[in-house]
């Protein structure tokens, strides 16, 4: 509990060596400015909540002051209605959902303000939860709102005895039981509407958002409403939700709807999967494995009293966004407040438990494990973000239990759907991270007409497989992988006469995973951007790639020689990491990719 203490206590310190004192115009002073986003995002008062239960542990009356700022400043934000806009440049109200949870979780906290800010949080809180009951719109928005309002009214109703507000609450989260599938995952996010199937019938999942707001959320609603029908299904969604968690805490977020927010440890504007996992893990001890691993991720993605968005985005020279922060930091004081009351015992990640090969129908998505080796191959077709997560059979990610991830997915181009919730690139770089076979659209031009949208100074930018919404993907045995299609842009408008077809077969063994690619065309490329930190050491020789990493070496070698590449290495901030961008161009038909993971003791 102590190391969880000490990452609290880094956040809270620089959440408030960012807070705007020094000027005294009261529409910004109290606020946080971003360092990366040089603005102030109008979730920032949910600091209140972990600032107040860090000054109570503490003592430090400087958290306290803090959070007095911000109650100040988050007047600024509360409309005549009662709902609270998400930033000053939005109308946007559904967080209040989220803002009512904070302020919930803040009140019993309350006689450490002064007398008037106890009084401004109380009568903020009060019109939040008005809003909620009398004007929040259940079919606006995604799922995890649903979730947040059934949580807000809950804990809300409990604390000011309103009966009225906790029965709307046991309406909203049974309501959530509706948006489960099958395989107990929940949907509802990202799509055009909730229940609307994709072209293969998919549905719009997002895995980061389940895990780090929907199901903590409906947790904290079950665990105070002591609604066992709710705690019963949780339990079963959680785990089906941790074959997603991959043993260094990582989420694979790699093929989801919303994936535009991804970052390695999670989705950028959510408050964490501890919280949830731990309320659930009196039920399944992985669960406690899970948050564990996931917290420890997030205290090494700490620097300077902030949590950076991935693994490599403080080496990259980015800087971090503030968000990630307060949310997070809410999230763990939820945690700490449990600790305090509960024993736990911490289980395993389930690597072994899983089977071979796991299809997600609802998803298009394969989850392959075998021996060492675990890997997602995807042919998802949801979601209304046009250059999101790839589809066309992608292997989205893959691990190794020595080396962590190898290959992990990017937008495929990125997008800034949410200007004040994700980073721009600073060095303008957008190079995809996604494995892919490629083909330049020089001969494409002047041939198709296409929304203007995909184009790029007059042209398309490229034919990939991993845009290719209608491939077919075929487990032809527990280790073998078939998939089939046509080479897309991101509107799949090419002509039939220009249509390049592919197949593609990724084949597992114990010492090696191997990549085919069959084509009939020419001038195509395999793009093979390999995982590799600011630390691991670059080999390129030929056709063969080694990274050396601290433990192992990872190998790539391919039937034909690797491109001398501009750069060793280059970033993308979905998920926060940095690869190394291997390139093969003139691809034969046939080419094939192998890759192993070796420990440095066996080589």
């Amino acid at each position: 509990m102590e190391e969880y203490i000490d990452l609290l206590k880094k956040w809270c310190d620089g959440l408030a060596a960012h807070q705007i004192t020094q000027i005294p115009d009261p529409e910004i002073r109290g606020a946080l400015l971003c360092p990366a986003c040089a603005a102030v995002h109008g979730r920032c008062h949910g600091a209140v909540y972990p600032l107040l239960y860090l000054a109570e542990k503490s003592g430090n009356p400087k958290y306290i002051r803090c959070a007095e700022g911000l109650i100040d400043w988050s007047v600024n934000m509360s409309q005549p209605d009662g709902g609270y806009v998400n930033d000053g440049m939005c109308e946007w109200k559904g967080t209040t959902v989220f803002a009512a949870v904070c302020f919930a979780k803040a009140y019993p906290y309350g006689t450490l303000l002064s007398e008037e800010h106890f009084r401004k949080l109380d009568t903020i809180l009060q019109g939040f939860l008005s809003y909620i009951y009398h004007v929040f719109d259940i079919e606006s928005g995604n799922i995890n709102y649903v979730a947040g309002a059934a949580c807000a009214l809950e804990l809300g109703g409990k604390l000011y005895g309103r009966e009225d507000y906790r029965i709307r609450a046991r309406e909203y989260a049974h309501s959530m039981l509706n948006f489960m599938t099958a395989n107990h995952l929940i949907f509802g996010e990202g799509g055009k509407t909730r229940n609307e199937l994709s072209r293969k019938g998919c549905h719009p999942v997002d895995i980061a958002y389940n895990l780090e707001e929907t199901i903590p959320l409906l947790a904290e609603y079950a665990a105070s409403s002591n609604d066992g029908l709710m705690t019963k299904a949780l339990v079963e969604t959680a785990r089906a939700h941790l074959n997603f968690i991959l043993p260094d805490g990582g989420i694979d977020e790699s093929f989801c709807t919303r994936m535009d927010k991804w970052t390695y440890w999670g989705s950028r504007t959510s408050d964490g999967c501890a919280l949830g996992l731990f309320l659930l893990s009196p039920y399944e001890e992985e669960f406690a494995a899970a948050a564990e691993q996931n917290l420890k991720l997030l205290a090494a993605c700490t620097h300077k009293g902030l949590l950076f968005g991935g693994p490599e985005t403080y080496e990259r020279g980015e800087s971090p966004c503030i968000h990630h922060t307060f949310t997070h930091a809410a999230g763990l004081a939820g945690v700490l407040e449990w600790m305090e009351k509960t024993h736990y015992v911490c289980g395993r990640l389930p690597w072994h438990g899983l089977p071979e090969s796991r299809y997600y129908p609802e998803t298009d998505t394969y989850l392959a494990v075998f021996g060492d080796w675990r890997a997602t191959i995807t042919g998802y077709d949801c979601g209304e973000k046009q250059y999101c997560a790839p589809s066309g059979g992608a292997v989205s990610l893959l691990y190794h239990r020595l080396s962590g991830p190898i290959f992990v997915s990017s937008m495929t181009r990125y997008e800034r759907y949410e200007i004040m919730n994700t980073q721009r690139h600073r060095d303008g770089a957008d190079t995809p991270l996604t494995v892919r076979l490629q083909k330049d659209l020089g001969e494409y031009r002047n041939n198709i007409e296409v929304t203007p949208v995909i184009r790029t100074m007059g042209e398309i930018t490229a034919l990939a497989d991993i845009m290719d919404k209608e491939a077919v993907i075929r487990n032809l045995g527990g280790n073998t992988y078939e998939i089939e299609g046509y080479l897309s842009d991101e509107c799949a408008e090419i002509p039939e006469e220009k249509r390049i077809r592919f197949q593609k077969r990724v084949r597992f063994f114990t010492d090696r995973t191997e990549i085919t690619w069959l084509h009939n065309s020419s001038g195509l490329s395999v793009y093979l951007p390999a995982v590799a930190s600011v630390r691991d050491h670059i080999r390129i020789e030929g056709a063969v790639c080694e990274i050396e990493k601290e433990t192992c070496i990872v190998s790539i070698t391919a039937s034909q020689p690797f491109d001398s590449p501009e750069a060793l290495r280059i970033y993308n901030h979905v998920p926060g990491l940095h690869a190394a961008p291997l390139k093969i161009s003139d691809a034969a038909s046939g080419i094939t990719v192998t890759i192993r993971v070796m420990e440095k003791e066996s080589v």
